[in-house]
């Protein structure tokens, strides 16, 4: 139930919508449900089968042309009822394995779901630029003809003019650069959703404190999880060379032909105590096993400290572009009201106040633009967190 309740949750925990295409969805939910029936056999498997057993011979005695028939049927069955803790640390490894799985899942999800909440972000900012370059590219050829008129009348260095029109053509290839780059990220977008684009519905991500990030990241939950794993099968392979107490029966019928048919039963307990040769070997490499565990999970949270401060700190840096970018507007939209009150008394021509209105939408461009730059950040922020509310 607990996973079911997680599954729900998380496929809505970056967007408004199902967003993964059926394909997706299906191969994200049959590999948990393999992975899951992998760990109930597991916690099972202390449990031993009964045997249904048949024999049917014919015997003959060397100095005689008898035969004799013979027929047994018996069920058997030997089952451990003590191994040391063996019993119960299989089972609680199951049910860790069980936790991994759907952590696993949540992981494999979010890694999905991200790429697309990237993707389209990376698609609405390509969209925003080539929009920029369009302004850009308007405000040069209002500059080249001026400078062709300059220019005709030796008021200009030829030099001048072929850089502004240089210029025009960099910026027409930007924009084809750009296009390349959106089919790229169309490609990798319909890889994983059969969505368009502009019908994605993205949530509003804010950055998460230090502690949340600590106590939501799914790598630091399945690295401490293995670290448990290890524990457990630590104790499994020590209880392999302790004392096992098994019990066992068995029922039968037997027809011996020319004898009187009966039926037999036998039970008892087993006592085992194993003297295995490589039995201190095993046991010292999974102590190994568990160590690693131990020196991984510590690397893990060092290496989560220290993306969770520098992510910070990016988004600190743009957060200042952004704020010296909204600085500049204002600026510029000071500018644009002298500038209308002068074409007010023939004092500016139109296309100077076309100009600067486009100056205005650039800048405007590139405040939206560093604001996707800033969710993409922080969405490598959300790529390594389980749901956690948000």
């Amino acid at each position: 139930m607990r996973t079911i309740i997680f599954l729900i949750y998380v496929s809505s925990a970056c967007f408004s919508q199902e967003v993964l295409s059926f394909e997706q969805v299906e191969i994200l939910n049959d590999n948990n449900k393999i992975k899951e029936k992998q760990a109930d056999i597991l916690e099972n498997s202390w449990i031993n089968p009964v045997l249904l057993e048949a024999d049917l011979s014919n015997n003959k005695q060397k100095n005689s042309d008898t035969r004799i028939k013979n027929k047994k049927f018996s069920i058997n069955i030997e089952q451990d009822i003590y191994k040391s803790g063996g019993i119960t640390k299989t089972i609680d490894k199951a049910k860790v394995l069980k936790k991994m799985n759907t952590f696993e899942y949540i992981k494999n999800r979010r890694i999905l779901e991200s790429d697309i909440y990237e993707a389209v972000l990376n698609l609405n900012k390509i969209d925003l630029q080539i929009e920029k370059i369009g302004y850009l590219i308007s405000n040069k050829n209002m500059d080249i003809l001026k400078q062709e008129n300059m220019y005709k009348n030796g008021l200009l260095e030829l030099f001048v003019l072929d850089e502004s029109i240089i210029e025009v053509a960099e910026h027409k290839n930007e924009k084809e650069d750009l296009r390349i780059a959106k089919n790229h990220f169309l490609l990798e977008l319909k890889a994983l959703s059969n969505k368009n684009y502009k019908d994605i519905v993205l949530k509003q991500k804010n950055i998460v404190s230090f502690d949340i990030f600590m106590n939501n990241n799914i790598n630091i939950e399945l690295d401490t999880l293995m670290y448990e794993k290890n524990a457990l099968e630590r104790d499994i392979t020590k209880s392999l060379f302790l004392p096992k107490i098994s019990a066992y029966g068995v029922y039968g019928y037997e027809d011996m032909e020319k004898e009187k048919n009966d039926t037999f039963y036998s039970y008892g307990l087993k006592l085992n105590i194993p003297f295995d040769y490589n039995s201190k070997k095993e046991r010292a490499v999974k102590n190994l096993s568990l160590k690693l565990a131990g020196k991984k999970l510590a690397v893990r949270k060092k290496d989560e400290i220290l993306f969770y401060k520098y992510i910070k700190e990016d988004i600190k840096l743009i957060n200042k572009k952004i704020k010296n970018s909204v600085t500049v507007l204002r600026k510029y939209e000071n500018i644009f009201s002298t500038v209308k009150e002068m074409h007010h008394y023939s004092l500016k021509t139109i296309e100077d106040v076309n100009r600067m209105l486009n100056t205005i939408n650039i800048n405007k461009l590139k405040i939206r633009i560093l604001r996707i730059e800033k969710k993409i950040i922080i969405n490598k922020m959300y790529k390594k967190l389980k749901p956690f509310g948000e």
